[in-house]
C-alpha cells in the first residue's frame, strides 16, 4: 500500500490478522482500547494497531513508540487528523491517518508483479 498528499502529513499501515496473546494485547494497547476489544475478535486488536502505526508514521505526535499512543484519546481530542480503515482482503486491515492540511489523500495497491514492474 502507498498513500501520498501533495502538502500535509499522511502514515498508513497494514498488519495480517493472526492469533495474539493477551500479554501482547497489554503492551499494545491503552486501557480504553483493552476495553473496546475485550470480547472481541481479533480484527479489532488489528484496527486498532493499524491506527496506531498510522498516526505514529504522520510524525505529528510526541510519542517515541506507537503501542504508547492511544487511539481512543486521539481520536477525541485531535479533531486536525483525520484517519480511514478498510480491508485489503479479510485478513488484512489498513489504516490511513493524515492532517487535515492535506487537500487529498491517493491510495494505490499494487500486486507483487506490478510493483516489480516499475
Amino acid at each position: 500500500m502507498l498513500a501520498v498528499t501533495p502538502s500535509g502529513r499522511v502514515g498508513i499501515d497494514v498488519e495480517e490478522i493472526k492469533p495474539v496473546s493477551k500479554e501482547l494485547m497489554h503492551y499494545a494497547l491503552s486501557k480504553a482500547e483493552q476495553q473496546l476489544v475485550s470480547h472481541q475478535s481479533h480484527h479489532v486488536f488489528y484496527e486498532l494497531w493499524t491506527l496506531k502505526e498510522a498516526f505514529f508514521k504522520t510524525g505529528l505526535l510526541p510519542s517515541r513508540s506507537p503501542h504508547l499512543l492511544d487511539t481512543v484519546d486521539i481520536k477525541r481530542t485531535r479533531k486536525d487528523l483525520s484517519t480511514q480503515l478498510f480491508y485489503l482482503d479479510p485478513l488484512h486491515p489498513v489504516s490511513i491517518c493524515w492532517n487535515n492540511v492535506s487537500s487529498t489523500i491517493k491510495t494505490t495497491k499494487l500486486n507483487r508483479e506490478q510493483l516489480l514492474q516499475r
